[in-house]
């Protein structure tokens, strides 16, 4: 039998393992993101929205949070300070799809010898935490928005993303960061 095939019949049986495995540690792994969401979703999202609190729950398996959306509005004629808080909350299983499929992949990849694996690994590692702290931040500000009746080009761009990432995204990014690792790091070694 060959390696390719091998490699096939092997790819569902790490898969499931290692989905099984991540499911139990979603709190830990959602814990990692907590801090960095925050700065994120401050950066990327406008001047008069401020987050105050993200924390998990239900086993770390959703994400509630607070919200303030601050701005002017006209009242009795006068242009008058307005303050709006909010409170939802967000699913956050989808977060393993990334590191489930991507190390799945590095475990069952044909034809690759053991170092490169690691180097692979440790560089989509660094690139996978890049793209979920971006998916993550989309999501929240995606599931705010959803509840809330405004419209611009920027909410329009997110729904695109989210609609990307819903519908086989994660898994073709997790495909694309898992290849360009390997490549990148066979790359590195048959040029020294």
């Amino acid at each position: 039998m060959s390696n390719k095939i091998k490699a096939v019949l092997i790819f569902p049986i790490v898969y499931l393992c290692l989905s099984g495995l991540l499911y139990f540690f979603i709190p830990q792994y959602t814990r990692i993101y907590l801090p960095f969401v925050k700065n994120t979703l401050d950066v990327i999202y406008p001047d008069y929205f401020k987050f105050h609190s993200i924390k998990p729950g239900n086993h770390g398996k959703t994400l509630y949070y607070k919200v303030t959306f601050e701005g002017e509005a006209m009242k009795n004629n006068k242009l008058a300070r307005a303050e709006l808080t909010y409170k939802s909350s967000c699913q956050v299983v989808f977060i393993v799809i990334y590191p489930v499929l991507i190390f799945s992949l590095l475990i069952c990849w044909p034809d690759i010898p053991l170092k490169i694996r690691i180097i692979a690994a440790i560089c989509a590692v660094q690139i996978l935490f890049f793209m979920t702290l971006l998916d993550l931040a989309l999501t929240i500000m995606h599931s705010l928005e959803l509840k809330l009746d405004f419209n611009n080009t920027m909410q329009d761009f997110r729904k695109f993303i989210i609609l990307f990432f819903n519908n086989g995204g994660r898994q073709f990014l997790a495909v694309i960061i898992t290849w360009f690792s390997v490549n990148i790091t066979r790359w590195g070694f048959v040029r020294t």
